[in-house]
């Protein structure tokens, strides 16, 4: 299986999730390599998938990949057809006065520039995410700061015991990420439980290997932990300029033990600006 993250490999960078829109060059490489190398290629994406979005935002020919929309519980077929995993209606409504109450204060002029760092606003079904700075630190400490504990203050707000949600800040985006509950078909909304409610909707069959996923950031390095535990036989792609993240990543999946100059694909895959050499149909 080929696992290909949406959100970090099919947008330029710096473009917003809202509005990103995969480069030609990059959609005729993946599609070529999906169609030439694997047997069940999947993009994976944290925002809500649809068929319509992906024709605005991918120049991929149709019935290349199937999709899954990880945060909402989405999944396209490439042949056809659709599946969700909902939110409890408690939860769904918790998190519906969370999305108003910070578009609303996004609306205000003071913070409305946080609607365009980074990866800027998603409300997702499963999770929402703000940007309160992006990679190049373009917001000062201070706002970025401020907007986080606004943040804390609304979710405070709707739920004030911390039950029905957490918020994870990794420094540039914060997530709001709702918590386990039995009711909740997919309870915690991790990418290990997407994996596996992706895993049988699409039957794709993970335990049986390799695989080569292809990721970059906290969310790419969640989603190879909970491919590797699922399947060993994985390899990975990780691109990052954040040491910390490709130290974790070669960490996770040992396979990829090497480092190489770029243009000099000689191994299985690699970490950091690198280029991976055609492997086996998978």
């Amino acid at each position: 299986m080929l696992l290909y993250d949406g959100d970090g490999a099919m947008r330029a960078s710096g473009q917003r999730f809202a509005s990103a829109v995969q480069p030609a060059w990059n959609a005729v490489a993946v599609a070529r390599f999906a169609l030439a190398r694997a047997g069940r290629p999947l993009v994976w994406t944290r925002r809500p998938w649809t068929a319509r979005a992906w024709e605005r935002s991918s120049p991929c020919r149709p019935g290349v990949f199937a999709f899954a929309g990880s945060l909402d519980g989405s999944t396209g077929l490439r042949m056809g057809g659709a599946g969700e995993a909902p939110l409890s209606p408690e939860k769904a409504a918790l998190l519906d006065s969370i999305n108003a109450r910070l578009a609303a204060l996004l609306a205000d002029p003071s913070w409305r520039v946080f609607g365009y760092v980074g990866s800027g606003v998603q409300f997702c079904r499963g999770e929402t995410i703000v940007a309160r700075q992006d990679a190049r630190e373009t917001v000062d400490d201070e706002s970025s700061l401020d907007l986080l504990e606004h943040i804390h203050d609304v979710v405070d707000a709707v739920d004030p015991e911390r039950i029905h949600f957490r918020v994870e800040d990794d420094g540039l985006d914060v997530s709001i990420v709702p918590t386990s509950e039995r009711e909740d078909v997919w309870r915690e909304f991790l990418p290990a439980e997407g994996l596996r409610f992706v895993e049988a909707a699409l039957e794709l069959h993970l335990d049986r290997g390799p695989h080569l996923i292809c990721c970059g950031g906290p969310a790419g390095l969640a989603l190879l932990d909970a491919l590797v535990t699922r399947n060993g036989d994985t390899r990975c792609l990780f691109v990052t300029d954040r040491e910390d993240l490709a130290g974790r990543a070669r960490a996770v999946c040992p396979e990829n033990r090497g480092r190489v100059p770029p243009g000099h694909g000689h191994g299985r895959s690699f970490f950091g600006r690198s280029v991976i050499r055609p492997v086996p149909a998978t």
